[in-house]
């Protein structure tokens, strides 16, 4: 008799101390995550064993992503060349344009940018990655963008401009909805994007061919780069060539994103 009240004391003890465990780990994974996450987490779980699945690996919980820079060190050589810079105007600049990019994406239209003049030489790039979403019935979503940090990753100056690299750790919900492949929806997703910036400041020095602007189809309005055929790929008009310096290279112009 007194064995099994020890046996039984035994159990009841190792049962509580599971559970105070497993309700220390809530509170620390809600800590962690934020509730908002954990929230998400447990409908995902539920849906996961209801489909038979668990979410997809390509969403993340983690902390934001770390970036390299130099910032401290490029800011003041950017500043010997061009007195008016000031590092936290361009990552504002930055992370504007990248939210732009996104909506571009997401709405899969680029008519809201295309009186923004920091997209003249990208135009056609986020024009085309749109036309490819469009012929595979991709479909995104960015939810929540939050940008966590900037760095200048690189500077040169050479020929008569100057380019900016710059590094961001952001994080956003996303969701991307392929009707002919896969589909992946997750949890807030932590990554990194490195852009490149180009300020012409001397346009005889600079030159034009090293690098891909856009003029418009009069025809369907789509950007057509001027290197190579002026032929237009997606109605196949002829688009008449742009004599480079009426191409507006005033600013500090978005040359490409890539996440990474």
């Amino acid at each position: 008799m007194i064995f099994l009240a020890i046996l039984l004391g035994t159990i009841v003890g190792v049962v509580l101390v599971i559970v105070i465990l497993f309700l220390y780990f809530i509170h620390r994974l809600n800590f962690t995550i934020g509730y908002e996450n954990m929230q998400l987490l447990k409908d995902r779980v539920k849906e996961g064993i209801k489909n038979g699945e668990l979410y997809d690996d390509s969403v993340s919980l983690t902390t934001p992503k770390s970036i390299s820079g130099m910032t401290d060190i490029y800011e003041p050589l950017i500043q010997k060349d061009f007195d008016d810079f000031h590092s936290s105007e361009l990552f504002n600049l930055n992370n504007k344009n990248l939210k732009s990019i996104f909506n571009c994406l997401e709405s899969k239209d680029i008519s809201h940018i295309t009186n923004d003049s920091t997209f003249d030489l990208i135009r056609g790039t986020i024009y085309e990655q749109i036309q490819d979403m469009v012929s595979t019935d991709t479909e995104v979503v960015y939810d929540d963008i939050k940008i966590h940090r900037n760095t200048i990753k690189s500077y040169s100056n050479k020929e008569g401009s100057a380019y900016i690299e710059v590094n961001t750790s952001l994080s956003y919900f996303y969701k991307n909805n392929k009707k002919r492949g896969k589909t992946k929806e997750g949890l807030r997703i932590e990554t990194r994007y490195t852009t490149k910036y180009i300020l012409v400041y001397d346009a005889k020095k600079f030159d034009g061919h090293s690098v891909t602007y856009a003029v418009n189809c009069k025809n369907c309005g789509a950007p057509v780069p001027t290197k190579g055929d002026t032929t237009c790929r997606f109605c196949g008009s002829h688009v008449e060539g742009v004599d480079f310096k009426t191409i507006n290279l005033k600013g500090w112009k978005l040359v490409s994103y890539k996440e990474y």
